[in-house]
């Protein structure tokens, strides 16, 4: 169980153009033309799915472009491909995205999916937590990518994550065809991300470095 964990945390954080128009999906909205996702940022569930959705088809390039100003100068779009090359996705689906919780400018939202590895048998679920910021000039969501950017909000930060958890351990995933072994790893994901949050805001209230 631990080795899954990790390989799905590991996932989580790997998963870190040519562009047409969109009609009627927000402003800043677009299609990828290679891939046919309709990129949308104007909710932070609108972002966060859009940015998955891309990196897991390898469209970095365009993933890119969702992230903030901060991310963007502190990532490279090299480092930004060099991450996304090291996960092969054969195939994925998307299961639940939970409703965004907000705090001023910045919001979390919890989702769920299911992969399959390229050269791997089965499918696993992976459960993330995007951080995500609206841009005040575009009104746009963007994803943040380093923790500088919430240093000075990382007590904030941390009570979004939180409330996100426990919505997400509120969720029996009924009719979302997912298998027994689907559903413990969604289950142990979400109790183990939840532990670790809390041990995080402990640390925080303590006035000790966090383990980012």
């Amino acid at each position: 169980m631990q080795r899954f964990l990790v390989v799905a945390f590991l996932v989580q954080l790997l998963l870190l153009v040519t562009l047409g128009g969109a009609i009627g999906a927000g402003p800043g909205a677009f299609v990828d033309k290679e891939t046919g996702i309709l990129v949308k940022t104007a909710t932070p569930e609108d972002t966060a799915v859009s940015f998955y959705a891309l990196l897991e088809k390898g469209r970095w390039q365009p993933a890119y472009r969702l992230m903030t100003k901060m991310s963007r100068e502190m990532i490279s779009e090299a480092d930004m491909e060099a991450s996304v090359k090291q996960v092969k996705i054969a195939k994925s689906r998307l299961i639940k995205v939970f409703p965004a919780v907000h705090k001023g400018e910045f919001a979390t939202v919890g989702h769920v999916r299911v992969i399959q590895l390229e050269n791997q048998p089965n499918e696993m679920a992976i459960v993330g937590i995007a951080v995500l910021r609206q841009n005040p000039e575009t009104r746009a969501w963007e994803i943040v990518r380093v923790p500088n950017e919430i240093e000075n909000v990382y007590g904030d930060i941390l009570d979004l994550i939180l409330k996100t958890d426990e919505e997400m351990s509120k969720e029996d995933f009924a009719g979302e065809n997912l298998t027994q072994e689907q559903l413990t790893q969604i289950k142990d994901q979400i109790k183990a991300m939840k532990e670790m949050h809390l041990a995080q805001k402990k640390a925080f209230e303590q006035g000790t470095v966090p383990n980012q």
